[in-house]
C-alpha cells in the first residue's frame, strides 16, 4: 500500500500541471472562435463542434475562473 500513495503523491502535481494545459487550450479555441465569428455564440460552437449550450457553459467557466470574456458573455457574468 504505501508505493501506491507514494505513487499516487507523485502523479497529483502532474495531472495539475496536465489541467492547467487543457483549460488553457480550451480557453484559447475558445477565444479565437469567438473572435473569429465576432462574439456569435452559434457559429462558434458549429465550428468548434460542440452544442451552443456546452460553449456557453464553457465561456461561463473561464470568466469565472480568469475574469475574461467579458464581453462576450456580458448578461450573466459582467453584470455591472
Amino acid at each position: 500500500m504505501p508505493a501506491y500513495n507514494a505513487l499516487h503523491e507523485e502523479r497529483q502535481p502532474l495531472e495539475e500541471g496536465l489541467t492547467r494545459k487543457q483549460d488553457a487550450h480550451e480557453k484559447e479555441a475558445v477565444s479565437k472562435a469567438l473572435d473569429r465569428f465576432n462574439g456569435n455564440v452559434t457559429k462558434a460552437a458549429k465550428h468548434l463542434g460542440i452544442s451552443r449550450q456546452l460553449l456557453h457553459y464553457k465561456i461561463k467557466n473561464i470568466a469565472l475562473k480568469e475574469k475574461t470574456l467579458c464581453n462576450y458573455y456580458k448578461k450573466v457574468i459582467c453584470k455591472t
